[in-house]
């Protein structure tokens, strides 16, 4: 009898152990204006979402790793740094972009429904940057972007470049009566004209 006791006693605390150390997938929700001020990480399965009105502030000095997804329906204002290995999503919101935003190549930006990314900052570009459906992308003056992998842009969507850009080993294409302004520096490949849909 003891035994069994002590079996089901050892049962009940692996029971106990699992439920503590199994972490849920946690969603935040910034309806306010919001400033991250200590480092973050967004596990696979947890949703950051920005409503429309609210700004989420990445302070200077501060890095969020994102492997779940990034909802922007207000406002995005980096200072700090993005390591972005998951899904960011920009719709009809503003990102402004004063930091650093790395893109790894299971990560993606999607610039959509008249969406707004203005880059003051560094982009490194090793997943997808897809600026579509009437959004707009700037890379202003001061802005970089080293791009490894893949930009499009799509769907009467506008791309506006007077900063630098690294396309060396990259792919930049416009198609859909999408709109390319290049007033500055684009090293590397030309952009591809693909046919319109």
């Amino acid at each position: 009898m003891k035994k069994i006791y002590n079996l089901v006693w050892l049962f009940c605390l692996m029971v106990i152990f699992a439920l503590a150390t199994t972490a849920q997938a946690e969603t935040r929700v910034f309806e306010k204006d919001t400033t991250i001020s200590k480092d973050e990480a967004i596990y696979t399965g947890e949703t950051w979402t920005i409503k429309s009105g609210a700004t989420l502030t990445i302070a200077k000095g501060i890095a969020i790793k994102n492997a779940g997804d990034i909802d922007n329906n207000g406002t995005l204002y980096n200072d700090g740094a993005i390591h972005n290995a998951g899904d960011m999503d920009n719709n009809s919101g503003v990102i402004t972009n004063n930091g650093t935003i790395e893109i790894y190549s299971s990560g993606d930006i999607d610039n959509n429904n008249k969406g707004i990314i203005n880059n003051l900052g560094t982009i490194n570009n090793a997943g997808d940057i897809d600026n579509n459906d009437y959004a707009t992308f700037t890379n202003c003056e001061k802005g970089t972007i080293s791009n490894s992998s893949n930009i499009s842009n799509n769907d009467k969507a506008f791309l506006s470049n007077s900063g630098s850009i690294d396309n060396k080993i990259g792919t930049i294409y416009n198609a859909c009566e999408g709109n390319i302004k290049d007033t500055g520096t684009v090293l590397g490949n030309e952009v591809e004209q693909k046919e319109n849909c």
